[in-house]
């Protein structure tokens, strides 16, 4: 029985921010490491709740600030994955929930940069 594959187009979200750019690049500066470790300052960190890694894609769960005026800032947390294309960062929005099919992605260990910000 082969199973029927719906393929989705997903449209380029808005530009990645610098701050998950660098720690993206870090990441995979470092692929072929068992173990990766994210250091950044303490408020980005705040916001990333949970990463990981699948293939070429890598995986963030945050907390988001939508913009001015919001009293109830930030919201989530969501994931978000991110692929490069084209020299850049790409963005897609998963939900609440991890997609089953990124339920085996490798866990990435976050700690703080020592000194603050």
């Amino acid at each position: 029985m082969v199973a029927d594959l719906k393929v989705v187009a997903v449209r380029r979200q808005r530009r990645t921010p610098d701050y998950i750019e660098r720690i993206l690049r870090r990441v995979q500066a470092n692929i072929l490491k068992k173990e990766f470790f994210i250091c950044a300052p303490g408020r980005v960190l705040d916001q990333i709740i949970e990463a990981r890694i699948s293939g070429k894609v890598y995986l963030l769960k945050r907390l988001i600030e939508c913009g001015k005026g919001c009293g109830g800032c930030p919201h989530g947390p969501y994931w978000y994955g991110y692929y490069r294309y084209k020299g850049s960062f790409v963005s897609f929005y998963i939900g609440r929930e991890l997609a089953p099919r990124f339920f085996k992605a490798e866990k990435i260990h976050i700690y703080r940069k020592k000194g603050g910000d």
